[in-house]
This record gives C-alpha cells, sequence and structure tokens, in this order.
C-alpha cells in the first residue's frame, strides 16, 4: 500500500511538472535532511511528502533531487542526490544526476569524479559522454570535449548531436 502512494506521488509530480511549473516557490532541505516544500506546489509536495514518509528509500531522494534540477535549484537538487548517492551508491543513473548539478553549480572537479563512476559503470551511456563533453569544453580541452560529443551521438544520435555541440562551444567562446 504504501509503494502504491509513493508511485502515486511520483505520478501526480511528473504531471505537475509536464504541465509546466518552473516558477514553482523555492524549497530547501534543513539540516535534518526533512524537506519543506513550497506553498502551493503540488509535485514538490507530493515529492517531499515521499522522502518524509520514505527518508531511506534512495529513488525517493533521487526523484527530489530531479525535480529540483529541472526547476534550476541546484543546491538543493544536489543535496537530495548526495543522500541518494550515498544510500545507493551503485545507482548510476542518481551519480550521473549529481554529476549535471555539480556541474550547473560549476563544482567541476567533483562533477568528473561521479562522472567517471558512471562512465565505469555504464560506459555506453550518451548521457554521460555528452556531460564529458561539456566538462572538456569547460576545461579548454577541445580534442576531448570533441571526442566525447562523437561518442555521445554516436550512441543516440536521436538525442545527442555534433552540431548542437558544435554550435554550443562557439557560442562559449
Amino acid at each position: 500500500m504504501a509503494n502504491a502512494r509513493v508511485l502515486g506521488l511520483v505520478l501526480l509530480s511528473l504531471a505537475v511538472l509536464a504541465s509546466g511549473c518552473s516558477d514553482a516557490g523555492r524549497a530547501r532541505p534543513s539540516r535534518e535532511g526533512a524537506v519543506a516544500p513550497a506553498k502551493g506546489d503540488p509535485a514538490e509536495a507530493a515529492l517531499a511528502d515521499a522522502v518524509r514518509l520514505h527518508p531511506r528509500e534512495a529513488a525517493a531522494w533521487a526523484r527530489l533531487g530531479c525535480y529540483w534540477s529541472a526547476t534550476s535549484r541546484y543546491e538543493a537538487a544536489v543535496g537530495a542526490l548526495s543522500r541518494a548517492v550515498r544510500l545507493a551508491p551503485d545507482d548510476a543513473e542518481a551519480q550521473l544526476q549529481l554529476a549535471v548539478g555539480l556541474y550547473n553549480l560549476r563544482r567541476d572537479d567533483e562533477s568528473r569524479e561521479h562522472l567517471s563512476l558512471v562512465l565505469r559503470a555504464t560506459p555506453r551511456s550518451a548521457a554521460a559522454h555528452w556531460l564529458a563533453a561539456h566538462l572538456a569544453q569547460r576545461a579548454n580541452d577541445r580534442k576531448g570535449a570533441m571526442a566525447e560529443a562523437a561518442s555521445a551521438a554516436r550512441l543516440d544520435p536521436d538525442r545527442y548531436s555534433m552540431p548542437a555541440f558544435l554550435l554550443a562551444m562557439r557560442l562559449a567562446d
């Protein structure tokens, strides 16, 4: 029954997120790890309920972290995703999302650490290679950036393209 409630809460949160709630209020985890959702944000409230009900469930923390990342609250996202990774260190997707959050905060060395774990566990992750390309580009490693972007494009050509990456590199100059 509890799993059905969590699934229902997650489905609700995804539906609200898909309908557009990027202007949702700010919420922060407290020092104790409790989550105070923004008033009036049902998606965030549902995800916060899930972590309150299941504080040792890595997936609940990962979903909350992904939600915060999607709403550009990267500090909060990194906190929630860090907790997810502590609870489930072998979860490559949570590790990848944590690496993305750290990248967005310009904490590139930490991002690279988590990304290296992802690439060891899932070397065919196009998303991981795409992030590696952006980290290399930010470090002025054009050759490495091109190689990683090419890997991502080869692994998932429908989602990642070399022209898009080349344009991003050009705009970053």
